[in-house]
């Protein structure tokens, strides 16, 4: 592989790691001399992608490809096939966008509070013991229509331009409206 500009890495799969964003072209020679070439732009470098090789503690930075725990501009997926999902214990945990997809389960335990600032699409499995708040600036949807979602314990919405739900949902402890409305989809 080679990069025209800065230095990466391509895994088996595919996955360029080492790479910062912007335009880039990226040219492969098989081992018959034959050789394709594909020019791509990053837009967003902000996805934290789960990698969940240490323990499944979402603030763990050692559980994060990249090394760095999500923050309210993060952009995060969870892949199916990691040694560990992720769980959202005890610590606040925040994100823009998050992913989940099918086959991966991400869990917000009883005593874990999770703020998504953007839009939760959920193709996997959704654990929500805890608080989850929806509170971006941008209508939002949830839970995503294909994943599962059991009984969820508390949802805040904070969001001045509303929540769309989805798929129904069951609520055993606590749905509170701040701000915006709740509205199904």
């Amino acid at each position: 592989v080679l990069f025209r500009s800065g230095v990466a890495t391509v895994s088996n799969t595919g996955l360029v790691t080492g790479f910062t964003g912007g335009t880039t072209t990226i040219t492969y020679t098989d081992n018959l001399g034959c050789s394709s070439s594909i020019t791509f732009t990053v837009i967003n470098n902000d996805l934290l992608v789960w990698g969940g090789t240490t323990s499944t503690s979402w603030s763990d930075p050692a559980n994060w490809v990249k090394g760095s725990v999500p923050t309210a501009q993060s952009d995060v997926l969870i892949p199916s096939g990691s040694f560990y999902n992720p769980q959202i214990d005890g610590a606040d945990a925040t994100a823009f966008n998050v992913t989940i997809d099918a086959g991966a389960t991400l869990t917000l335990s009883r005593s874990g509070a999770f703020n998504v600032k953007g839009n939760l699409n959920n193709s996997g499995n959704l654990v929500m013991d805890g608080t989850l708040e929806l509170s971006g600036s941008l209508q939002q949807s949830f839970p995503g229509a294909a994943g599962t979602i059991g009984n969820m314990n508390n949802l805040t919405i904070n969001n001045s331009a509303g929540v769309v739900l989805n798929k129904n949902i069951a609520i055993a402890g606590r749905l509170e409206v701040t701000s915006g409305s709740l509205s199904l989809g």
